[in-house]
């Protein structure tokens, strides 16, 4: 899920030894426009201060996070439509903290990696499934970033890719309101 799906399809770049019988995609991040000279400034800031909390980053990206969202209760609604899974995230301190400079770093290098053209792929029949809530700021619908995940796939060979947009959902697919439709596609996608 979300940064997870980045780690999976690195890991299917790196690694076609056709160890994987069945992929699962939900949340899937943009590629957003600047990464690159943001990534650089990360890394300078990670060499300098890589320990160091970057709530900056935070801040600024669950602003834009939140710009579509209607009558906020929290900063935080962008994940679900679900208040009381917005305010256990919220109250979890493992979850609700801003990574440091180095966090931003790798996560940016992750975004840059998983969309850039150096991909072989030796398994182009691959069942691939992404999974998205349809007001999921994260793969940022606005300009087409949800179709631009799944248009890499397909342009470096994966055929064999579906998705399924839930309507009554945002970033948290399994903690929101679609999550049972969720849990019975993810069962069928497995079955197949």
């Amino acid at each position: 899920h979300s940064m997870g799906s980045l780690y999976a399809r690195s890991y299917l770049k790196r690694y076609q030894d056709h160890s994987i019988d069945q992929l699962i995609l939900m949340g899937s991040p943009y590629k957003p426009v600047g990464l690159r000279p943001l990534k650089a400034l990360l890394s300078v800031l990670s060499k300098l201060k890589p320990k160091q909390k970057a709530q900056w980053i935070a801040n600024a990206t669950n602003k834009t996070f939140m710009k579509n969202i209607d009558n906020p209760k929290t900063e935080l609604d962008w994940l679900s439509f679900d208040e009381d899974n917005v305010k256990e995230y919220i109250s979890d301190p493992y979850c609700n903290f801003p990574f440091t400079y180095s966090g931003y770093y790798n996560l940016f290098a992750l975004l840059d990696e998983v969309y850039n053209h150096n991909w072989e792929n030796n398994q182009s029949n691959l069942p691939i499934l992404f999974m998205i809530g349809q007001e999921d700021p994260c793969p940022d619908f606005e300009r087409d970033g949800f179709n631009q995940a799944i248009l890499k796939l397909k342009n470096v060979g994966y055929s064999n890719i579906d998705a399924i947009v839930y309507e009554n959902s945002r970033h948290e697919i399994l903690n929101d309101f679609d999550q049972n439709i969720a849990i019975n596609d993810i069962i069928h996608f497995i079955k197949k």
